[in-house]
């Protein structure tokens, strides 16, 4: 293979590793490594990384250290009001918004009978059925919207 690749101008080597007409290229040969010299390996390659974890072990302390010694809060007296004007009966606020649904329910319901009735007689009494959700201080004197 080596006279071709002379006579054609090749004269490049061959890549260790690749296998020639002779048979497989020979076996690499190990090297015996001691415990000594394999954690002087491990200790010099993890140095930096021993130095970076030290310093924020310290920086950690520190702020540890400084919530340790602040004064336990669980065992001081309360001060200050127990029930906030904000603070209400969690049914209440449902019970409104209930109350308030049913009431314009029933306001769209009254006030599309009396835009659609023909009949005088149930027109004026759906508007006083009206009139409270009108005005109510029309209510309070019985009188009748403008129209």
């Amino acid at each position: 293979m080596e006279e071709g690749q002379a006579k054609l101008g090749l004269s490049h080597p061959l890549p260790e590793g690749v296998k020639t007409a002779e048979g497989a290229p020979p076996e690499p040969v190990a090297v015996p490594v001691t415990e000594e010299a394999l954690a002087a390996a491990v200790k010099a390659a993890t140095a930096s990384l021993a130095k970076r974890m030290d310093k924020r072990l310290r920086k950690q302390a520190k702020v540890l250290d400084a919530i340790a010694g602040q004064p336990d809060t669980s065992q001081a007296p309360f001060r200050g009001t127990a029930l906030t004007k904000s603070s209400s009966p969690a049914g209440t606020a449902v019970a409104k918004s209930a109350e308030q649904t049913m009431a314009e329910a029933q306001y769209a319901r009254l006030y599309h009978e009396w835009a659609t009735t023909t009949d005088p007689a149930a027109q004026e009494a759906l508007t006083r059925a009206l009139i409270p959700y009108w005005n109510p201080a029309m209510a309070a004197q019985n009188m009748s919207p403008p129209t």
